[in-house]
């Protein structure tokens, strides 16, 4: 038998990780645009600003890691 690995064609492709970061930040901003609506009280405002915030820490822990080396 041999050593070498068999893997199929696409997994030698990149993820297009710009792109998606770039649709999470605009994601984001789309959610902090929500906060200028029609709501009745503040619990509108604490669901979406927790969940850009969310999402921006996941953006910069990605950023971070991948500075850092630890994620490829």
């Amino acid at each position: 038998m041999s050593d070498e690995y068999v893997t199929a064609p696409d997994q030698h492709k990149a993820e297009p990780l710009k792109i998606w970061r770039i649709w999470w930040i605009v994601a984001t901003i789309m959610i902090l645009l929500m906060l200028w609506g029609n709501h009745a009280s503040w619990m509108e405002d604490g669901w979406l600003i927790g969940s850009a915030a969310v999402i921006l820490c996941g953006l910069i822990a990605d950023a971070v890691l991948r500075k850092r080396g630890w994620k490829s």
